[in-house]
């Protein structure tokens, strides 16, 4: 979670949706991997959310 000292509640809620949109990109990917890799859901992720991070950069941002 990013920290804020900004009074204004949308900054605060903007911060807020922006990290639990994540944490469901994060969670469905890790989903659907185990789903299709092995057909066997269980708890403990394959992907961690560092590294779904560095996928969503590597999408967002072009190479040099």
């Amino acid at each position: 979670m990013t920290k804020t000292s900004s009074k204004d509640y949308r900054v605060r809620l903007f911060y807020f949706v922006f990290a639990v949109v994540l944490y469901n990109i994060w969670r469905l990917t890790d989903f659907l991997l185990k789903a299709g890799v092995d057909g066997e859901v269980d708890y403990a992720p394959v992907l961690t959310a560092g590294e779904c991070v560095e996928l969503i950069a590597s999408a967002l941002i072009p190479p040099d």
